[in-house]
């Protein structure tokens, strides 16, 4: 529904990424026990609000990204199968986000904002 583009039902789109955050701080252990293909929905879902240009959902994205690596970490049996499938994607889709002219300007705005 929210995965075609990054403007359509802006009233479900921050409820949903907070709902992915809150799973994968608290319910770590079930979402690891998940079968492969939802896991990996997981971790697109939180790509996606990486890539997000509102700045808030952005965040948001990246707030969970940091929280999964941080709980994936602390379980060494999963954290090796989890860097194999995905340590790549992550660390590019991070770094796009990082170097995007359309999130960087977001940033720009915010800090004018806040003086």
């Amino acid at each position: 529904m929210i995965m075609n583009d990054f403007l359509q039902y802006p009233e479900f789109r921050e409820g949903f990424f907070k709902l992915v955050q809150n799973i994968i701080v608290n319910c770590t252990q079930g979402m690891l026990e998940l079968e492969g293909s939802y896991f990996s929905t997981i971790i697109h879902t939180v790509i996606f609000a990486m890539k997000h240009e509102k700045p808030e959902l952005m965040e948001i994205g990246l707030n969970s990204m940091y929280e999964l690596n941080d709980k994936i970490c602390s379980v060494v049996q999963v954290s090796n199968i989890f860097y194999k499938s995905f340590y790549t994607l992550i660390t590019r889709e991070v770094l796009t986000v990082l170097t995007d002219c359309r999130h960087l300007s977001g940033f720009k705005l915010q800090c004018k904002i806040m003086q």
